[in-house]
């Protein structure tokens, strides 16, 4: 709608005699304003009409018999069975002959036709927030937001039967339900929620107005579907409301049901076996990814300072906080999966950047220790920093069971493996030297490879027709060109990054 108002300045200024003052001006803009001003109502008494209109049938659907289905086991977290990493003895960098080794397969980081970042927010369906209703706190990884909703129009369930149900989101289709929507998406663009934190927001929007109950789980269904994101409602057989969110990816750990145009994830972690679910699309509607594109942006809560420096090169030395409430999100997001797409969880972490706060801690220190260096000097530098700056431990060994890391959770845990040090690496050498990167899977190991734009010799891919070098960052003190002893090539996949 601004870019209507733009437009009706420029043709209104074009119509303008050349001797027009800057009064006359002033009138045509005045004229032009208010025929904007007159356009958006009507455009927004439209849309609320369209609004309240399409849950009056919503509901209405809601009332006929919910359909049985049975849900699908959930994908098993994979098994840690990683190589441990090797010590490079001394090589002579002179001695490198150029070295082409195979693999067998390329894993596209997107196969969305969408930029992962920014990642769109769907358009929700909703009028302009009250002002006027009451303000309630609600607190998110640390970080306290604020949305209006009077508690006194709060709606509640006779059962959590089709009847009920219907009544209860029809008695939701109210400006005072649509403006708590408002202010909830608000709050997602504020904080830079991706669209599981978003959810994720909303269960404690709904549980503070309700505790946990069927209606909550109802209101965070209105307010989601309300957002532009694909749902559904179930029922078990002890009379419990389960909400279903279609996911375009799938999650690790997570039971779902197969609705034939989506899966559809208990995102509370239950593991109910059957539903009843009331399987109805909504107009407009759209599946949560999971990639972030960024961190979200918490309140800041500074861990104590942590340091990591390059053995072979001590100038490659950063000190740094990490924010304690964006690690605990970290901790609660799931592992991800392009659906039917084996390899693909490594990219939506090599895929997120560093938060604003520790880039500007960290990368002016590494910019310094690789400045005026060619780039396989460079590369040699960061990847001995990766390679010594950190302690190695298995996932099985410290959490106990598989789990990769952010960019930033290395930085900020004691221990890390190799699928971390690949990932930390390839977002290294993205930002500090705008080169391209990949991931290089074998069985029981991750490492990296780099596509160059000076000479470089050593082990390389022929990937889509560039050469691209291999980099261990768990070969320890392994250079540039070194493939890590053992590697079966004859099963290795490349995995493609943003």
């Amino acid at each position: 709608m601004k870019v209507l108002f733009r437009v009706l300045l420029v043709v209104t200024a074009a119509a303008l005699p050349n001797v027009c003052n800057a009064q006359c001006f002033d009138d045509y803009r005045k004229q032009a304003e208010e025929e904007y001003n007159s356009y958006k109502k009507q455009a927004n008494d439209d849309y609320e009409s369209f609004r309240k209109r399409a849950n009056e049938e919503y509901s209405d659907f809601m009332r006929q018999s919910w359909a049985f289905f049975k849900g699908e086991r959930a994908i098993p977290v994979p098994e840690d069975d990683e190589l441990p990493p090797i010590v490079c003895p001394d090589i002579d960098l002179d001695e490198l002959e150029d070295n082409e080794i195979p693999f067998i397969d390329t894993i596209p980081y997107d196969f969305d036709d969408e930029p992962l970042a920014p990642i769109p927010i769907p358009t929700p369906v909703k009028p302009a927030p009250l002002p006027e209703q009451p303000s309630m706190k609600v607190s998110f990884y640390g970080t306290d937001t604020f949305v209006h909703f009077d508690p006194r129009k709060r709606q509640y369930l006779r059962s959590a039967r089709e009847q009920a149900a219907a009544d209860m989101w029809k008695a939701m289709n109210t400006d005072d339900f649509a403006s708590l929507v408002a202010d909830c998406m608000g709050v997602k663009q504020e904080l830079n929620l991706c669209d599981w934190a978003y959810q994720l927001y909303l269960d404690r929007v709904c549980d503070d107005i309700y505790g946990k109950s069927n209606e909550a789980v109802m209101l965070k269904a209105f307010i989601l579907c309300q957002s532009g994101y694909k749902i559904r409602l179930g029922r078990d057989d002890e009379e419990i409301l389960h909400l279903l969110v279609s996911m375009s990816d799938d999650i690790v750990g997570y039971a779902y049901f197969d609705l034939g145009d989506s899966h559809y994830y208990l995102t509370d972690g239950s593991e109910v076996k059957s539903l009843y679910i009331f399987n109805t699309a909504f107009p407009e509607e759209k599946s949560i990814r999971m990639s972030l594109g960024r961190p979200v942006t918490l309140t800041y809560n500074p861990s104590a300072r942590i340091v990591r420096q390059s053995e072979n090169y001590p100038s490659a030395r950063v000190a740094t906080t990490i924010n304690k409430n964006l690690m605990a999100f970290f901790s609660d997001y799931p592992q991800p999966v392009k659906r039917n797409v084996d390899y693909s969880v490594w990219s939506f972490y090599a895929n997120t950047p560093f938060s604003d706060e520790v880039r500007k801690e960290i990368y002016p220190a590494l910019k310094s220790s690789i400045a005026g260096k060619s780039q396989p000097e460079a590369a040699n530098i960061l990847i001995n920093f990766v390679q010594t700056a950190f302690e190695y431990k298995k996932d099985n060994e410290q959490w106990g069971y598989e789990r990769p890391f952010f960019p930033e959770e290395t930085l900020y845990y004691k221990y890390s493996d190799c699928e971390d040090r690949a990932i930390l690496f390839t977002r290294l050498v993205r930002d500090l030297m705008g080169l391209d990167a990949v991931l290089l899977y074998y069985p029981g190991h991750l490492a990296s490879a780099v596509k160059f734009t000076e000479p470089v010799k050593g082990d390389f891919l022929n990937i889509q027709g560039e050469k691209y070098i291999v980099c261990d960052p768990t070969y320890i003190h392994a250079p540039i060109g070194l493939t890590m002893p053992d590697m079966d090539n004859s099963k290795a996949v490349v995995v493609l990054l943003d």
